[in-house]
């Protein structure tokens, strides 16, 4: 405690009072050994320091010194101090931290965005790959952007939430149209800005995302957002809120099969991992209100991009080692990219056995084959044998309508 008081007060006022603190402790009344002060609200400013009681009481029993000693008495010296008891230890929790590589792995969780290293960002950078904090390539790019161009609202806004700026950048660039991003992961905020400025960015909690105008967004794709948001119906109302009546929601994800997550394999992420089972997601997705949910597992492709990063390593350490010779920042830059490596090879040995799997979801609002335009029935020809008749039967019927009786 009383170290925290010293960081906290100027040097005097720090040294007045741990004096006081250990008069106190010590039952005896506080006397200061010198006041300097010119606080008129000071009791003790301009006072001499009082001779400690001990001195005083030995020169007075001591007898006086003989008129024929050539050496005079030495002075007596004043008291010290007494210095201030130690505060006892208290034991620290360590429970785990929201947020941050080093809760995960074992060290100490940054608490806010001044307090995230920019060599965390670097490392990410040295790994992945420019405007990168995870698995990225061209191809896994365009697959993604492919799911988008597909959504049946064409005009709408697009979305983000938790996606790299190297994938905001190419959507940006293919498709032109407005585009808002909710970032939640401490310090990457600023260089998604700096990255792509024509987007609407604003950061927000994962299961929160406060960049989307309701019922403005045409299509949203989130990233990872399953794997750590905690409160996941939260999560799902906002995104079908902002979506328009035929809007898409474009969902890669990391989902387990097994009892638990394999902690391990997220030693270096943002948060605690809250992965849950595929069917659990397709549950929550449906009840919230989407007509079609689709699913199609793309570990395959997650792996081939992994293990193309991890081919490019021993190039992209050497170019950061020597940009990053600092001594501190440098070993804070090779300690984040050991945590990511080491991370990366336990979540990819999980994606390889079947422990995790990387799905690509498509939720959308209204059911593709009732929103289709059916085939006129004139149009459809049935043959003396009954060909053509099933379909003919299936064009004469509002779906639409039959659906509605089970709501």
């Amino acid at each position: 405690m009383l170290g925290q008081v010293k960081k906290l007060l100027p040097p005097i006022a720090a040294g007045d009072l741990t004096g006081r603190l250990g008069a106190w402790w010590d039952g005896r009344a506080y006397v200061p050994a010198s006041s300097n002060s010119n606080d008129p609200d000071d009791p003790d400013a301009g006072k001499a320091p009082a001779a400690p009681a001990e001195a005083s009481s030995s020169e007075a029993s001591s007898p006086p010194a003989p008129e024929a000693s050539s050496k005079p008495a030495k002075p007596a010296k004043p008291a010290k101090p007494p210095k201030p008891p130690k505060a006892p230890k208290t034991a620290v929790s360590k429970g785990k931290a929201k947020g941050g590589a080093s809760a995960a792995a074992g060290g100490e969780a940054p608490k806010s965005d001044a307090q995230i290293p920019a060599a965390r960002l670097r490392a990410l950078a040295a790994m992945w790959g420019d405007g990168r904090y995870g698995p990225g390539s061209p191809s896994l790019d365009s697959y993604l952007l492919d799911a988008i161009e597909g959504a049946p609202d064409k005009t709408g806004a697009v979305g983000f939430i938790g996606a790299d700026p190297a994938l905001i950048a190419e959507c940006r660039d293919r498709f032109g149209r407005p585009i808002f991003a909710s970032e939640w992961r401490p310090g990457c905020l600023d260089p998604l800005k700096a990255m792509v400025p024509e987007a609407e960015a604003m950061a927000g909690d994962i299961d929160r995302p406060k960049a989307f105008p309701e019922g403005g967004m045409g299509v949203v794709l989130s990233c990872d957002a399953f794997a750590y948001s905690d409160h996941k119906a939260g999560l799902i109302s906002r995104v079908y809120r902002a979506l328009s009546e035929t809007g898409r929601w474009v969902i890669i994800d990391i989902s387990r099969t097994t009892a638990r997550t394999p902690a391990e394999a997220f030693a270096s992420a943002w948060a605690e991992p809250q992965a849950v089972m595929a069917s659990e997601i397709e549950d929550m997705l449906r009840h919230a209100g989407f007509r079609s949910v689709r699913r199609a597992v793309v570990s395959d492709r997650i792996l081939e991009t992994v293990k193309g990063a991890f081919l490019q390593i021993p190039a992209r350490l050497e170019q950061a080692a020597i940009a990053m010779r600092e001594g501190r920042e440098g070993a804070m830059f090779l300690q984040e990219l050991t945590w990511e490596l080491t991370a990366w090879q336990a979540r990819k040995k999980a994606l390889e056995g079947g422990a995790l799997v990387v799905d690509l979801w498509i939720a959308e609002k209204t059911d593709p084959a009732v929103s289709a335009p059916r085939p006129a029935t004139s149009e459809i020809e049935v043959g003396p044998d009954g060909e053509g008749l099933a379909e003919a039967i299936m064009a004469a019927i509002d779906q639409g309508s039959i659906d509605s009786l089970f709501e």
